[in-house]
């Protein structure tokens, strides 16, 4: 609800809001036991390790995880005031209330933005902004320990090749006290700066912090591989970005555009253990599997050339090439070799070309566009086998990752209706 304008010191307009939210979330699994082989060796079924199979290393069963549902009630309230100070000078101070009906935490969060145009001409701008904001409780992690449990039985290969189980079995499960949780926190602050440059040339520059506390994360009280995980408040995040960015309009629709992100992007306790991630590791700080310390984007809409027979042709253009994703390794019983996300994808690389012709057609006004995705057909690959087995058998030896499911290139084609003549 905006409220009628105010004057003190210049003029304020105020605004409030509230949000009531009801949320129900329902999961049921049917899981099938899992074999992990050493070899080239299959077997008929999973259940034939148990026998166990003689190339076999670990069996996994899961126990029933029948339907379950759990519900959330969520209450949030904010008041902003757009205080315009002078024409030069704006500042927006707020605060938000949020609660929940599982955490049952009341939450202030007060945040404070402004801007300042630093010459008579207005073409320097200084903005900056710091606020507290809290996490939404996420209710799949809440209802984590109704997805049933996990069963890991360990083996090898005996003095007679016979298997001999080394481990197991071992149980995995997860429990929640939701009396001992409180909501996650984060503090965000930026500055950044804008200026008009020579050439019609518009640059902005921005740093951005961001600080977690309190997260959400399963871990076992013993750090142990395995056993009971329990939901805790022990995860920090910590992001930091600096962004520049270069843009240039042509005429009154045409422009092109350049922004280079250095970033980072890490936590304390970098795993997200679930029944379903059967990874054996203790809990480790490490990045995130978005973080990409560089990170190059770039788009255009220009006109194609000055020719008649090309008249209102345009061509558009996005180009972005980024540091690959992190990954994790893991041996043949998938325990995590090396610190997570140690290893990073390839260099990620994809230019976008594609032509648009306006024209009419029987009293319409229409709009052919035609072109390629990653025009160059770099492989840009989102699977990885992170798997490595270090063997003198060739057979069993894979020393080092290798990538599949490659981007290739592709045409595409869309129609726009524009209006009636």
């Amino acid at each position: 609800m905006y409220l009628p304008p105010q004057h003190w010191h210049g003029r304020h307009d105020f605004k409030v809001g509230v949000d009531l939210d009801r949320i129900a979330y329902d999961a049921r699994f049917n899981r099938r036991p899992i074999s992990y082989l050493v070899g080239t060796n299959t077997v008929a079924s999973p259940e034939a390790c148990a026998v166990p199979n003689p190339n076999c290393t670990r069996y996994v069963s899961f126990t029933p995880a029948f339907l379950h549902e759990q519900y959330n009630a969520e209450v949030s309230a904010y008041a902003e005031d757009r205080w315009s100070i002078s024409n030069r000078f704006l500042l927006e101070p707020g605060i938000r209330l949020d609660w929940d009906q599982i955490i049952r935490n009341v939450n202030l969060a007060p945040r404070l933005a402004g801007t300042y145009i630093l010459d008579n001409s207005g073409t320097t701008k200084l903005s900056a902004g710091i606020g507290l904001i809290y996490d939404a409780t996420p209710v799949f992690l809440i209802a984590r320990p109704f997805a049933g449990t996990r069963e890991d039985t360990f083996y090898s290969l005996g003095p007679t090749c016979n298997p001999v189980c080394t481990a197991g079995p071992i149980d995995t499960r997860f429990s929640v006290n939701t009396g001992t949780l409180v909501s996650p926190r984060f503090l965000n602050w930026s500055v950044g700066l804008e200026k008009k440059l020579p050439a019609a040339i518009y640059m902005k520059a921005e740093f951005f912090q961001r600080r977690g506390a309190r997260g959400f994360v399963y871990n076992t009280p013993t750090n142990s591989v395995s056993g009971d995980f329990v939901l805790e408040n022990t995860r920090q995040d910590r992001y930091d970005a600096f962004q520049i960015t270069l843009r240039r309009n042509f005429r009154e629709t045409f422009s092109v555009m350049g922004s280079y992100t250095r970033s980072r992007a890490r936590s304390n306790q970098a795993l997200d253990f679930d029944v379903d991630n059967p990874v054996l590791s203790t809990q480790q700080p490490g990045p995130y599997p978005w973080d990409t310390p560089n990170h190059f984007l770039s788009w255009g809409y220009l006109p194609f050339f000055n020719l008649p027979i090309l008249h209102q042709t345009e061509i558009a253009y996005s180009l972005e090439t980024r540091t690959g994703f992190p990954f994790n390794e893991f041996n043949d019983q998938h325990q995590l070799i090396g610190s997570p996300g140690a290893h990073r994808y390839p260099d990620y690389f994809s230019l976008n070309l594609q032509l648009e012709k306006r024209f009419h057609l029987f009293g319409y006004y229409l709009a052919l566009r035609g072109g390629f995705d990653n025009l160059t057909g770099r492989c840009n690959p989102y699977v990885v086998n992170s798997v490595i087995v270090s063997s003198p058998d060739v057979t069993l030896n894979h020393p080092v990752p290798t990538f599949a499911a490659c981007q290739g290139r592709a045409f595409t084609s869309r129609i726009r209706f524009l209006g009636r003549n």
